[in-house]
């Protein structure tokens, strides 16, 4: 992989994300592409792909968040990343901000269960942290957390069951990160 064109990837996110905070946490929004990268470079590691392929990946998770999140539009991404890179973050944000909580996650899951494997593995790396973040909040406040979301625990369940049902279709050997989200998902929404 290329480390300088991560390198980047890594810049570039951290600039565009400057200011802003996760939902769940104070913490700083850019941990979330960060440790999203990370999971994402972990399930790459023992895949056959090639090279350029799980770098453009490993660039797309990184960036997952910008065109939708921030100044910062899809055309600023190809120009500086490429049309590979910003077609993986295209296919791997919402549409339209301005339809429903449920119209928009019903589309990432109508999307997700058609996409490419690449796509899978970069939102199942934001999943993975989105549901990891909630479950560290559900620890320490129980059913207060659902207050912070803009639909209840029901929808929420629901959006994230969905998520992993479309992350193994057509896909016969998930790597180990699926396999880790539809666990979280039982652990979080069945405790």
């Amino acid at each position: 992989m290329n480390y300088e064109r991560i390198n980047q990837a890594v810049q570039f996110a951290t600039m565009a994300h400057e200011g802003q905070k996760r939902k769940v946490t104070s913490l700083s929004y850019i941990t979330h592409p960060y440790t999203a990268a990370l999971y994402v470079i972990d399930a790459l590691q023992d895949l056959s792909l090639d090279e350029q392929v799980k770098e453009n990946i490993v660039i797309a998770t990184l960036l997952h968040d910008v065109a939708e999140d921030t100044k910062y539009d899809l055309e600023a991404i190809k120009d500086a990343f490429g049309s590979e890179v910003a077609t993986l973050v295209t296919q791997s944000s919402e549409p339209d901000k301005e339809k429903s909580w449920k119209e928009r996650k019903q589309h990432t899951i109508n999307q997700l269960t058609n996409a490419s494997f690449e796509v899978k593995c970069i939102v199942c790396a934001d999943k993975t942290h989105n549901l990891l973040s909630i479950l560290q909040d559900y620890e320490q406040n129980r059913e207060e957390v659902w207050k912070k979301f803009n639909a209840p625990k029901t929808e929420q369940q629901w959006y994230y069951s969905s998520i992993s049902e479309a992350l193994m279709t057509n896909v016969s050997h998930p790597p180990t990160l699926f396999t880790t989200y539809k666990q979280l998902v039982m652990k979080l929404f069945h405790t």
